[in-house]
């Protein structure tokens, strides 16, 4: 009898796998002082986590920082990617989870908002790549998270697939695409875009006997 496909399991990476807060509220306060502007509420700059790139600069571009786009996303990336090394941290449980799923015969993917430099910083300070088959970042604003899901679904042979993510853009892409959608109730969307997911995850360390009982097989 053939053997059937696997199935694939596409996590968001901010508010899913990586404990955002930890490297970003540090970044912006960097960033603003830079600037020698007051930093806003931490829950002001929190609600931004999960959204592209170019939409957060012209937020920043919007509260007099810089009107010049290339020079803001230096100074971001420049303080980041020393926060990231610095003060980073995966959710607790994140590595065993993946390490459980794919120990389980799943295929792992990523699919961030963030671009290749950001994600790949993540990625290399836990040593997570090599528990991925495919990372799709967002180089090109004309692409959504539903495009790159798509491409996703296309390059990896797999019987269904799950989204897992913590705002709104990811359960919209995952409904559009056709994933069983996965809320990250403890990321840093709120109750109202979780609403409609089709399952809840109060921890990530509670995804692998989630997708145990609803595959038993």
């Amino acid at each position: 009898m053939e053997a059937r496909l696997p199935l694939l399991l596409i996590f968001d990476l901010d508010g899913t796998l990586y404990q955002t807060e930890s490297s970003f509220l540090p970044t912006m306060r960097a960033v603003y002082r830079t600037y020698g502007c007051e930093a806003p509420e931490d829950a002001r700059i929190l609600s931004l986590i999960g959204e592209p790139f170019d939409a957060f600069l012209h937020w920043l571009a919007r509260q007099g920082l810089s009107r010049d786009r290339a020079e803001l996303a230096q100074a971001v990336a420049r303080h980041e990617r020393e926060s990231i090394d610095r003060n980073g941290s995966l959710f607790p449980g994140a590595l065993e989870t993946l390490q459980a799923l794919k120990q389980q015969g799943h295929l792992l993917a990523i699919c961030t908002n963030g671009d290749r430099l950001y994600a790949g910083a993540v990625l290399r300070r836990f040593h997570l790549a090599e528990l991925f088959d495919a990372i799709q970042t967002l180089e090109d604003n004309a692409r959504t998270k539903a495009d790159m899901i798509n491409e996703l679904r296309r390059s990896l042979p797999h019987r269904s697939a799950w989204m897992i993510g913590d705002r709104y853009h990811d359960l919209e892409a995952g409904r559009d695409t056709g994933c069983t959608v996965v809320a990250a109730s403890y990321g840093y969307g709120t109750p109202e875009e979780m609403a409609s997911a089709d399952f809840h995850l109060a921890r990530v360390t509670d995804l692998p006997a989630l997708v145990s009982s609803v595959h038993a097989d």
